[in-house]
């Protein structure tokens, strides 16, 4: 894949204008019409270069190329985006920069070759290996039970609504807060919360500066959102200091507290003992780090149960599968949990991967570490920055099942079966099975289950096989985010818990739907751009 002696074409650089500034002001005003313009030019296999200011950075979409670049190697390294996050949006001091700039040492127990960084120092290894340590398994569990418990406990303390309708002007401020709430105490404990009344709605203020310091502007052109942060900031630090106060982070054993409510969760626990023990790292700097957290918990899911909530309650006949499905884990819990019941549904895992895979828009990225990198018959410098944007994957025709002739389902549209495999519907499943590319035999293989996952024999099954390059809202390889599944807990809970407490009437047209805000492209979720007025009240049990 990636040889200095090896040089074959050298790809396109997609046309502009204004010479340094480049394709800057299309990628920043409507990036993923941008990337889709750039495979509609140049086809999916060309890695074409977009220059964006000082920086160029080539759009992988092939996902033969994509695979490749996200098996660990020595040869591709993590491109430049978590230092840009750090830096414009969520304002980490200058001093402390370098240890995220510095830390070529992979997020991988075994450093890279050569790296240079010291070991106590590896910042992306202690933010992976604490995430998949708390994040996921039995860990995961607890944390999405106790958000599934938190949650819950808001909705019956919300007198606001009761068993008469009451109009509100916009559906996804009232996910946002109930989103927020139960998410940050889950997490960071009750105590953030009880410090800072207003950290809610100044945090989504925040949010909504961020396509603004994505950018990169100083302070004195946009006073207003730096503002913001640094607001958001300072309650985050005068949580750390009341915390540390009346906790002790180092606290994460097995015989330890799993929550507390001054840090929360062992997570949060977890990367504050990490962060401690980093050179250079400072108060101003893990304030950041928890803003970051902050975003990454809120800024994505919020959008996601946003998307996840329209999409079924403007299908009545899906609503009731729903409501079905969230009876009947309510009704069982002394089997299990609900949260994992829920979790375990193949049909809310497939509504769950579809408002993933239509409304993440983000681009994850790479660097050509070793020499030149060959990617096909195209050969890329050393040095070179590659984007994978999430929706050039997403809308490829080639991969995705887009239904029949007589039942068409288009890929820029939902459909909550697309993910889930019937046993008695050959044409199922995720994969497109035109032509002579579909092997009946791999429709049985990608049905295959661990005995604990399989489904009863008249039952579809959720599936994921097979798309890799293709499905990446959560990025691919041995570093996909392990996040993932603590944000799944909270979309489908937050769903069947708001369709069994609520009657929501999303007051819209027949068949419109909000655009998304392509501001905030590329970092995550796109959240709607339009309001969504609706009437609510309580459901009688």
């Amino acid at each position: 894949m990636n040889s200095a002696k090896q040089h074959g074409k050298r790809p396109p650089t997609v046309p502009y204008w204004i010479p340094f500034v480049g394709n800057v002001i299309s990628f920043f005003w409507d990036g993923p019409r941008l990337a889709a313009k750039v495979v509609e030019k140049f086809g999916q296999s060309v890695p074409a270069g977009l220059r964006l200011g000082p920086m160029k950075i080539y759009l992988v979409g092939d996902p033969d190329h994509i695979n490749m670049l996200l098996k660990p190697t020595p040869a591709i390294s993590a491109g430049p985006g978590l230092v840009i996050a750090m830096r414009n949006v969520f304002g980490t001091p200058n001093e402390v920069l370098p240890i995220y700039i510095g830390d070529d040492s992979g997020p991988f127990l075994k450093p890279s070759p050569g790296c240079q960084v010291q070991p106590e120092n590896r910042i992306r290894f202690f933010h992976t290996k604490n995430a998949h340590k708390y994040l996921a398994g039995s860990n995961g569990v607890r944390l999405g039970e106790l958000y599934m418990e938190i949650l819950s406990r808001n909705i019956s303390a919300d007198a606001t609504i009761g068993f008469d309708w009451i109009q509100l002007p916009d559906l996804y401020p009232f996910i946002q807060n109930l989103v927020f709430l139960a998410g940050a105490e889950s997490l960071c404990g009750s105590s953030i919360l009880s410090l800072n009344p207003t950290l809610t709605e100044d945090f989504w203020a925040f949010e909504q500066s961020i396509p603004t310091l994505l950018k990169g502007f100083p302070r004195w052109l946009c006073p207003g959102a730096y503002r913001r942060r640094d607001k958001v900031l300072n309650m985050i630090k005068k949580w750390h200091k009341f915390a540390n106060e009346k906790s002790d982070f180092t606290k994460t054993g097995f015989n330890d507290p799993e929550w507390d409510e001054y840090f929360g969760s062992k997570y949060v626990k977890g990367r504050q003992h990490l962060l401690h023990g980093i050179d250079a790292m400072n108060a101003d700097g893990r304030a950041s780090e928890d803003l970051g957290l902050l975003f990454a918990l809120n800024g994505n899911s919020a959008p996601s149960v946003f998307w996840t909530m329209f999409e079924v309650f403007t299908r009545a006949g899906l609503l009731s599968r729903v409501r079905d499905i969230a009876q009947s884990a309510r009704d069982t819990r002394a089997e299990e949990s609900e949260s994992v019941k829920l979790g375990g549904s193949p049909l809310l895992q497939s509504i769950f991967a579809e408002v993933m895979r239509l409304r993440i828009v983000g681009i994850l990225s790479r660097v050509a570490a070793g020499g030149d990198l060959q990617l096909g018959e195209w050969s890329l410098p050393e040095g070179s920055i590659l984007g994978i944007p999430s929706r050039t994957g997403a809308m490829n025709k080639n991969v995705w099942n887009a239904g029949t002739e007589a039942d068409p389902h288009p890929l820029d549209k939902f459909w909550e079966d697309r993910f889930l495999i019937y046993p008695d519907k050959i044409d199922s499943g995720p994969l497109r099975k035109q032509g002579t590319a579909f092997d009946p035999s791999e429709h049985e293989k990608s049905r295959a289950r661990s005995p604990t996952e399989r489904q009863a024999p008249d039952e579809p099954s959720f599936s994921l096989k097979g798309l890799g390059g293709a499905y990446l809202p959560f990025g691919g390889g041995p570093g996909m985010c392990p996040g993932r599944h603590f944000a799944k807990q909270e979309v489908v809970c937050s769903l069947s818990k708001l369709a069994l407490e609520y009657d929501i009437e999303l007051q819209v047209p027949s068949n419109w739907e909000p655009r998304m805000n392509t501001a905030f492209f590329p970092i995550g979720a796109l959240p709607p751009i339009d309001k969504v007025p609706f009437r609510i009240r309580r459901r009688l049990q």
